[in-house]
């Protein structure tokens, strides 16, 4: 399965892995200009069904949006 709840659970098994607290990950979440109130709604359900400790919201860089464009991402 693809989409945010897989690539948590992707990231706090290669924590498990590696001896790190699954507790210690944190997860930046950089909504972009056309990201609706529901879509953050499904982040914010993903890191609860994911017991996400840490998390906050931010702007992405314009060094990131630039990445994305190239990669055809919109942000």
């Amino acid at each position: 399965s693809h989409g945010l709840g897989a690539l948590i659970r992707e990231k706090q098994a290669a924590m498990d892995r590696a001896g790190r607290q699954r507790r210690d990950l944190m997860l930046i979440i950089q909504p972009g200009k056309g990201a609706s109130y529901g879509d953050l709604v499904k982040i914010l359900d993903e890191v609860l069904i994911n017991q996400v400790h840490h998390y906050a919201l931010a702007d992405a860089t314009p060094g990131e949006k630039a990445r994305l464009l190239a990669k055809g991402i919109i942000f």
